[in-house]
């Protein structure tokens, strides 16, 4: 019989082989396929590249939402300056 460190590294394989390749998406909402497909047909992508490229889009809006947006964080920064410039003023 196998040792433990074998039989887990087989099935380590195993798991990493059957999820290593992407997985068939099945989109179930009429609505949401119409939509794909109308983007498509606009941007004249196939309908992979259309979700992949609006899903990239989302997803850096998303992150971008999280992180706040620029303008908010140059304002944070310009206030944090004028502390340390009037901190330095009362010195």
């Amino acid at each position: 019989m196998p040792s433990t460190a074998v039989q887990f590294e087989a099935f380590a394989e195993v798991k990493t082989s059957v999820y290593s390749s992407p997985m068939p998406i099945n989109i179930k909402s009429p609505d949401a396929e119409k939509l794909i497909r109308e983007l498509a047909e606009l941007t004249g992508e196939n309908i992979t590249d259309t979700i992949q490229h609006s899903v990239r889009e989302r997803l850096t809006r998303e992150k971008l939402k999280k992180l706040g947006s620029l303008d908010q964080s140059w304002a944070r920064v310009q206030r944090i300056q004028q502390r340390i410039a009037h901190m330095d003023e009362l010195q």
